[in-house]
């Protein structure tokens, strides 16, 4: 897909439309709260969805792309210093990222009540101590969350932990028998059917868990459907059940029967699951929570992006094979997902060049904190050239802070990764993550964890 275009990008400030974008229901955010603005608040709604006529995804011929300029403020003010980035524009790039695209984040606190379910020594031959952990998400009664953690066994230091989230449940993840299957899981499943998922191909994560302890590294998961539903192809109905379960009732208002244009999908009720296994993270003696890594792959990858975007207590991503939504810009592939995205970002459809955010301010968000993309060149799902032309339209606000972002001048060769404070790695197959990649990865976290 990605040899079809130019590696090409003019840069045009698009202030007008930021402004008409970010209407009175945009607030400022607070740089270090770790989500976009608070509630009770106005809403703001960009036009009216029609259910029965979801746009389909949108793949631009063009090969020359407008961008809006990450360092000009909605204004037209430049942003000529790191405290102006932090305290002005990454909270204005935040709420359009909200307004227009990912949804709000509520900002009020609900109370987790963390379960101790299992704390083991010794276990995966003696190179692990395992906790398993339930968060009754509002106190007992509500939704669980429910985290697998492995340590390096009898660790004496706190060690840095990776987050990241899994597509079938804790127990698909790993061929450990003692991982307990989850109440959501036991309840669509029968314990035999959840028996043979262990370690299954969907379920596992590259190099899960020894690759990370044998780094000196923690690794926690979580199953992000206990947050949020994601079915495939849902009718209306099908939605409006999707936003009744979960954590999304916790946090209606008052009165509020179904929840608005701009606020959360699934990316962002599961984006906020990370932020609470960070929280837990800060109570665990064993775990250094300020150093603090997470991972996702495809529409998991994106949710690592706006986890990271809105929370600075991470402090190294790694994103794969993200797609449209996540790290790929979205005036290449425009591919709304309405139970993944706030209602507004199906307004775009057809404009999407108006848009007045794209996804290199996405990676801006993060800046300084390292970032690593990994895409395969024939992936069906994602968009190499796209995420490179993120990444490195993101190049100027990481020196602003003084900082190499992404090296590269152009889409590095498949096994020749490109590595700065941003790094871009892409190999030769499709919607995957091979061996060689994810030790790229290793090597990356370790560099700037260590």
């Amino acid at each position: 897909m990605g040899t079809r275009y130019r590696d090409t990008y003019v840069w045009l400030s698009v202030p007008l439309l930021a402004m008409l974008a970010c209407l009175p229901g945009c607030s400022s955010s607070d740089s270090n709260a770790g989500s976009a603005t608070e509630a009770p608040r106005t809403p703001t709604q960009l036009c009216e969805v029609d259910y029965d006529n979801i746009p389909d995804s949108e793949e631009s011929s063009e090969t020359v792309f407008a961008l809006p300029d990450p360092l000009v403020m909605a204004d037209g003010r430049p942003v000529q210093t790191q405290q102006m980035w932090m305290e002005q524009r990454r909270p204005e790039l935040l709420d359009l990222f909200s307004v227009n695209m990912y949804g709000f984040t509520p900002d009020r606190d609900l109370p987790v009540e963390w379960e101790l379910l299992d704390d083991a020594q010794g276990v995966l031959a003696g190179t692990a101590d395992r906790l398993q952990l339930r968060g009754h998400l509002g106190g007992r009664g509500g939704p669980t969350m429910d985290v697998l953690v492995y340590l390096p066994a009898g660790v004496s230091a706190p060690v840095p932990l990776y987050i990241a989230t899994n597509y079938l449940g804790n127990h698909a993840a790993t061929a450990d028998p003692d991982v307990l299957f989850s109440p959501l899981a036991l309840a669509e499943s029968t314990p035999e059917d959840l028996e043979a998922e262990r370690n299954s191909r969907f379920g596992s994560l590259p190099g899960f868990p020894e690759a990370y302890l044998e780094r000196g590294y923690g690794i926690a998961v979580f199953w992000y459907q206990e947050l949020a539903r994601d079915p495939l192809f849902p009718d209306a109905e099908q939605l409006a059940e999707i936003f009744n379960t979960g954590v999304f009732p916790l946090f209606l208002q008052a009165g509020q029967t179904r929840r608005y244009p701009d606020e959360w999908g699934g990316l962002g009720a599961w984006a906020w699951g990370i932020s609470r296994v960070i929280d837990w993270a800060e109570t665990e003696g064993r775990i250094d929570a300020r150093r603090i890594a997470v991972f996702g792959s495809s529409r998991l990858g994106k949710v690592a992006l706006w986890a990271a975007a809105q929370d600075e207590r991470i402090k190294v991503t790694w994103a794969a094979i993200s797609g449209s939504g996540g790290a790929v810009l979205n005036r290449r592939i425009y591919a709304p997902v309405l139970q993944w995205f706030a209602e507004n970002f199906n307004c775009w459809a057809g404009r999407v060049g108006e848009l007045p955010i794209d996804q290199h301010e996405l990676i801006a968000l993060l800046a300084p904190r390292p970032l690593y993309i990994t895409e395969g060149m024939d992936d069906p799902f994602s968009d190499a050239l796209g995420a490179f032309g993120s990444m490195r339209g993101a190049n100027p606000v990481y020196e602003l802070f003084g900082l190499e972002g992404l090296p590269a001048s152009t889409l590095p060769e498949p096994g020749r990764p490109s590595v700065g404070t941003l790094g871009f790695s892409l190999h030769a197959g499709g919607h995957s993550v091979p061996p060689e990649q994810f030790e790229e990865v290793l090597d990356f976290v370790d560099h700037h964890l260590r």
